[in-house]
């Protein structure tokens, strides 16, 4: 399989240059990907409304709870409240990724499609 490079020159490379880095061995610099870019269509709502009652099944009573208290508190929950409630940390990553699902169910419905980049963030 070729690796094919554009820009301000454009070719392809033939044989085992499957390298995204190939080129730095002239010198230069190079870039990772700064993002993603997601794509979703009516094809994939059953997909997406899967994962959402897993989350929800998952979660059960205590997922409203969580929402309603990053709804409340701009998207944050303080560790006390995480405390006092025995939230746990992944308990809201996942319901950040409800959210998200929620967002890209919706987005599909209204609009037939749903297509954003999410950024990659630096470790």
């Amino acid at each position: 399989m070729a690796t094919i490079y554009s820009g301000d020159i454009k070719g392809t490379l033939g044989g085992r240059s499957k390298s995204r880095i190939i080129a730095s061995r002239f010198g230069g610099m190079y870039w990772e990907p700064s993002h993603i870019t997601f794509y979703y269509d009516q094809d994939d709502l059953t997909t997406v409304e899967s994962g959402l009652r897993k989350i929800e099944n998952q979660f059960g009573p205590k997922l409203k709870l969580i929402l309603d208290l990053l709804k409340t508190n701009d998207g944050t929950i303080n560790k006390k409240t995480m405390i006092e409630r025995e939230i746990s940390l992944k308990e809201i990553s996942d319901a950040t990724q409800y959210i998200l699902g929620m967002k890209i169910k919706d987005c599909i419905i209204e609009n037939n499609k749903c297509q954003f980049d999410v950024e990659i963030g630096l470790m």
